[in-house]
């Protein structure tokens, strides 16, 4: 391949980025004050656009498959690119996640505002969803490894994955904890 395949340009004060390397596969852009993405290439695989401004992820390239996104203003997510397998959204207005796609085995949605948590992807591994207003989390995907539901107002954790082997749930409303895997 020629020309630019990786661009790292966080920590500046762009406001937009136009005319990018149409053989980029990789793009970090946080720390920025960008409010829209225009114009990705259509080969990205791995996106980082933590830390600015956005309020939407719109025209997302297909064949995406890591997507960083924390410390944004959005409030939902649409249309995101069913290749994906790692989705980091923490720290954004999220109130419901629905339609992730099927593949995702790495989820942070931490630092939201999420009261519900259901229809998650069947192949996801580790779920990162801390401090968010959960008072439930039911139908964990059978081969989950990892939970991170601290700081909650979860009051049960039953049915829990036997596949479970990390569970952090300090910070609840939890009485009981039993069925552990």
């Amino acid at each position: 391949p020629n020309g630019l395949q990786t661009l790292y340009c966080w920590n500046n004060q762009l406001t937009y980025l136009d005319n990018l390397p149409s053989g980029l596969v990789e793009l970090n852009y946080s720390d920025n004050q960008l409010i829209q993405l225009d114009n990705l290439p259509p080969g990205l695989i791995s996106l980082s656009c933590s830390d600015n401004k956005l309020t939407q992820l719109d025209n997302l390239p297909s064949g995406l498959i890591e997507l960083f996104f924390w410390h944004n203003q959005l409030t939902y997510l649409d249309n995101l690119p069913s290749g994906l397998i790692k989705l980091y959204c923490s720290g954004n207005r999220l109130t419901r996640l629905k339609k992730l796609p099927s593949g995702i085995i790495e989820l942070n949605c931490s630092y939201n505002k999420l009261t519900i948590l259901d229809n998650l992807p069947s192949e996801l591994k580790i779920l990162y969803c801390y401090h968010n207003k959960l008072t439930h989390l039911d139908n964990l995907p059978p081969g989950l490894t990892k939970l991170y539901c601290n700081s909650n107002q979860l009051t049960n954790l039953d049915n829990l994955p036997h596949s479970l082997l990390e569970l952090y749930c300090s910070y609840n409303k939890l009485t009981i904890l039993d069925n552990l895997p």
